[in-house]
């Protein structure tokens, strides 16, 4: 067996293993910037969803059915921003209500797992969970803030047209 003692081709091996490495530090960073996009983008679709959760109102007599309203006009909302095309599957939301007892925390709430990496060698493909919140409290409808108007003038929560009494909301 004869071995040579020159060095010759050391430093291509050399620039071959430093550009390999150099590259698939490039490749994660850019898996993790396309993350995090994606992840501002279910925040940015929970967060309208929720705006629209809190401002939703069908000027109905029954709140719990302008309540249920908001939640599917919330939905509606979430969705038109069509998320499946950036790969965002599995995705749970969640409709926060103010009949749960939390008004404060009402509103919506999306969660989802993607692939920390796209190389499989790197971390075994493991999934993250990501969680968005878009828990903006919920406003009074109508229905509520008018009831409350005719306990305040003594008409135990009904209202007829032969009371001599305007009622005036001011914001509940």
């Amino acid at each position: 067996m004869h071995i040579q003692n020159s060095e010759k081709g050391q430093s291509t091996i050399e620039f071959l293993l430093s550009l390999t490495f150099a590259i698939g530090i490039t490749m994660l960073f850019v898996s993790q910037a396309l993350n995090m996009t994606i992840g501002f983008m279910v925040h940015y679709a929970t967060y309208m969803g929720g705006r629209t959760y809190l401002s939703y109102d069908t000027f109905g007599v029954d709140a719990g059915s302008s309540i249920s309203e908001a939640g599917n006009e919330a939905k509606r909302a979430f969705n038109r921003y069509q998320l499946e095309q950036f790969d965002v599957t599995g995705l749970e939301l969640k409709i926060h209500s103010p009949s749960d007892g939390t008004a404060l925390t009402a509103g919506l709430t999306a969660q989802y797992a993607k692939l920390l990496s796209p190389f499989k060698l790197l971390l075994d493909g493991e999934k993250a969970t990501f969680y968005s919140e878009g828990l903006l409290g919920k406003e009074p409808v109508r229905a509520t803030c008018m009831k409350a108007v005719c306990v305040s003038v003594g008409a135990n929560g009904t209202c007829s047209s032969d009371m001599d009494v305007t009622l005036f909301d001011n914001g509940c």
